[in-house]
């Protein structure tokens, strides 16, 4: 399917796999004005807009000037990852796909992926690791969060008392949409400026190695922390009713042997944003991309009529 009018920009985006999300951001890409081409929805059968559907990845990426991967690109770190679309396509295929000097954008590329790509001339970044995005992501991860607490509360939010661990960019936000649904809101954390912000909101504050000592107050816990927080001394005081959502990137924040054997209803709800609110997540994802693109390409991202097209 071929766009009706022409793009306004002298541009092209090349869209290889993904979920929901990355066939979002195409879509609205598109709207921009940009041509947007993508390959690897072949199982998709809604709208794509004014997206070009090609039959190949090599399709997809000739003439553009940044290839979009998805979120994450893999997960087994050699194949793209098509949960929209049938069939295999490595890493290594779509670098040898692009010519030297294109911008490959992916999420939560590795280590070894970026080396590799740069290796053969090929320029990466990786949009997960944009600030404007995990912001902006951190609404749908709260939004996601709250609703798996209301599936598993037999009271409610309103009222409850709802720990949240860690007060960075998630933390703050599920804590005053909490704070907004009438939760008694406590906050753990360890910096004396994170303290202040609290008491700001509103929120009650206490230390992170408090922990132990208040999770038997808490109705609900939700952790925001990358390495483990709630250990055997603190999942000891849990209790049986109270669900621990989980919302850190491996290896979480849970002692989740000793959690299971305590009996513990731990939720590990990963990438909410994609679940949750997958629209949303794709036009985050989107506004990531076109930043980067006028990053790079600033004079041929045109706007018309005070409208970014």
């Amino acid at each position: 399917m071929f766009m009706e009018k022409k793009p306004v920009n002298d541009i092209k985006i090349g869209v290889i796999g993904g979920d929901l999300r990355q066939l979002v951001a195409a879509k609205e890409l598109a709207e921009e004005g940009i041509e947007t081409a993508a390959f690897g929805f072949d199982k998709y059968d809604g709208d794509f807009g004014g997206v070009i559907r090609c039959r190949t990845a090599e399709d997809a990426i000739r003439s553009a000037a940044m290839t979009v991967l998805p979120l994450p690109y893999s997960t087994d770190g050699v194949n793209i990852i098509f949960p929209l679309g049938s069939g295999l396509l490595s890493f290594e295929q779509v670098i040898s796909s692009m010519r030297r000097g294109q911008l490959l954008a992916g999420g939560m590329l590795s280590a070894e992926a970026k080396e590799y790509a740069v290796q053969e001339g090929i320029e990466t970044v990786d949009y997960y690791e944009r600030e404007e995005l995990n912001i902006l992501n951190a609404i749908p991860t709260a939004e996601g969060a709250i609703a798996v607490a209301m599936n598993e509360l037999d009271i409610t939010l309103h009222s409850s008392n709802a720990l949240v661990i860690g007060y960075g960019r998630i933390g703050k936000t599920l804590s005053g949409s909490l704070c907004a649904l009438g939760a008694k809101v406590t906050a753990a954390a360890r910096k004396p400026s994170d303290f202040a912000w609290m008491r700001v909101h509103n929120i009650n504050p206490i230390h992170i190695d408090d922990i132990p000592d208040y999770v038997g107050k808490a109705d609900v816990i939700f952790n925001t922390v990358p390495h483990t927080v709630l250990d055997s001394k603190a999942l000891e005081n849990v209790r049986h009713e109270t669900p621990i959502i989980d919302l850190a990137s491996k290896p979480g924040g849970v002692d989740f042997r000793t959690a299971r054997e305590f009996d513990l209803n731990v939720i590990w709800a990963l990438s909410l944003p994609g679940k949750a609110a997958p629209v949303s997540a794709g036009r985050i994802i989107k506004e990531s991309l076109l930043n980067i693109l006028s990053e790079k390409y600033g004079d041929v991202i045109k706007k018309e009529g005070g409208r970014r097209q």
